[in-house]
């Protein structure tokens, strides 16, 4: 049995200007506190701090 690893990638605050996410095709801004984004662990992405204000967020790794 082959088992594929995903990705929960949990936003623990809103989002401020400066903070960005993104993904090959996509990037993600304005989200709040407690949006999840689900991915294929294969799948490039990227996080990133271009602000003041420290980035939390919580990604978790789980098997189907």
């Amino acid at each position: 049995m082959k088992y594929i690893k995903f990705r929960y990638l949990i936003f623990l605050e809103d989002w401020i200007f400066g903070h960005y996410v993104g993904f090959k095709k996509t990037s993600i801004t304005n989200w709040k506190a407690g949006d999840v984004w689900i991915f294929n662990s294969e799948e490039q992405h990227y996080g990133v701090n271009a602000s003041n204000v420290p980035f939390y967020s919580c990604q978790v790794s789980s098997f189907k």
